[in-house]
């Protein structure tokens, strides 16, 4: 899920157990990738909270009801 990921991942396409072994490897055998990854989720995650999640629910609610801000 690239939206929630970004480039904090590494990804493999469904049903392919090779591709998703291979990225296993990859991760386990790289210091370096584990710790770029690693800083890039803390990043990505601080894209998200509650309080943003919330608001952007509320506000397609609105929108869906007429209702303006």
């Amino acid at each position: 899920m690239p939206e929630v990921c970004g480039d904090a991942a590494i990804y493999v396409r469904p049903g392919t157990e090779d591709e998703l072994a291979a990225a296993i490897k990859q991760i386990e055998s790289s210091a370096d990738l584990r710790n770029a990854l690693r800083k890039r989720g803390f990043a990505q995650a601080g894209k998200f909270s509650w309080e943003r999640s919330a608001r952007s629910y509320l506000a397609v609610l609105n929108k869906a009801l007429g209702k303006k801000d």
